[in-house]
């Protein structure tokens, strides 16, 4: 189980950053996962926990995508934040995490 933030680091136009989770099993099952941001995205950007159920047909990776909002920000301005997955599973994934960061600079769009 991975996540990765794109972008995740550098100067970039700030609006969104979304994060990638790529889940690969070796059965056909389903598996719940919650996504869960850090508190400062929960205060100041307004993210929410998520849970979402993937689907399995057989052994097989799958790819789900949470997207942070990041609002207007100004030139200069510092955009930092970390997402944390963790899977809900009916065999020996459940109770695994997975966590992506990103740390940008913003530049006029």
């Amino acid at each position: 189980m991975q996540i990765t933030a794109d972008p995740s680091s550098g100067v970039v136009f700030c609006e969104t950053v979304k994060f990638t989770l790529a889940v690969t099993t070796n059965q056909a099952t389903t598996v719940d996962i919650t996504w869960t941001p850090d508190d400062r995205l929960q205060q100041q950007r307004g993210a929410q926990p998520e849970t979402r159920t993937l689907s399995f047909s057989a052994a097989q990776t799958v790819q789900d995508v949470y997207t942070v909002n990041l609002g207007v920000a100004h030139t200069g301005e510092q955009q930092k934040g970390t997402v944390t997955v963790t899977v809900s599973a009916p065999h020996s994934d459940s109770g695994k995490q997975a966590t992506g960061s990103f740390d940008l600079l913003c530049e006029p769009g």
